[in-house]
Parts: structure tokens; C-alpha cells; sequence
């Protein structure tokens, strides 16, 4: 999926950061968002100074907790967020077609209970 929104849209994987702040209503704080995308701290700091440089992500103090930082869409980001949700949607549809409705939900129940086996494999090791 990185290949083809970068090949179409968007040059560099941060339009991962665009999509999940969107999806989250933004303000997030950068520890909060790095868990989410499962990336380490120094490789979203790296993709967000790309984001504010590009107009895209703005970094506001965090009210609360002056030593951090809270992520705001600006709007060229949230066009480019709709847009890249736009191709997304059209890419899943691509792939998904000739699968019928119960193949669907067979695989997604499959994946679930393998997602879940990861979650108490990190949580055992923790």
C-alpha cells in the first residue's frame, strides 16, 4: 500500500501520520501517535519534521503537559489526508474484488485471533 499511495499521491511514509491523525480527530500527542503506527519515536520525529516543513502538520504545546507536543492537521494536511483516504479506499476495493462476503469474514475472524495470539505474546514477554 506505502508503494502505491507514495507512487500516486504522496512521496514518503508520511502519509500514514496524515491518515491516522485524521482518523483520530487529531491532537494527538507524537508518543500517543508513534504507538499507534507501532514506529519508534525518532522515526515519527523524522517523518513529522518532513509534514512541518511541507505545511501539512503543525506541532502546538501540549496545555497540559508543557514537555509535549500536540499534532495538529493544518488544511493542506487534511486535503491531503481526504486525498490519500480517497485512493486507499479505491486500492482496498481493488484487491478485495471477486472475494465474496463470506471469505471476507472468514479471513478478517482469522486475523483477529492471530493479532490477538501477538497481543498476549508481547504482553507475556513484556
Amino acid at each position: 500500500m506505502d508503494a502505491e499511495i507514495q507512487k500516486t499521491i504522496f512521496p514518503d511514509s508520511g502519509w500514514r501520520v496524515l491518515v491516522w491523525l485524521s482518523r483520530t480527530g487529531e491532537k494527538l500527542r507524537q508518543k500517543d501517535l508513534a504507538a499507534i503506527m507501532a514506529i519508534e519515536g525518532p522515526s515519527l520525529v523524522r517523518l513529522l519534521d518532513n509534514l512541518d516543513k511541507a505545511g501539512l502538520v503543525r506541532r502546538e504545546l501540549d496545555t497540559g503537559d508543557r514537555r509535549a507536543r500536540r499534532l495538529v492537521l493544518t488544511p493542506a494536511g487534511r486535503e491531503a489526508a481526504l486525498a490519500i483516504e480517497a485512493r486507499l479506499t479505491a486500492v482496498e476495493a481493488e484487491l478485495l474484488a471477486g472475494f465474496s462476503d463470506e471469505e471476507l469474514a472468514a479471513c478478517s475472524a482469522l486475523l483477529g485471533r492471530l493479532d490477538q495470539r501477538l497481543q498476549a505474546r508481547r504482553g507475556g514477554a513484556g
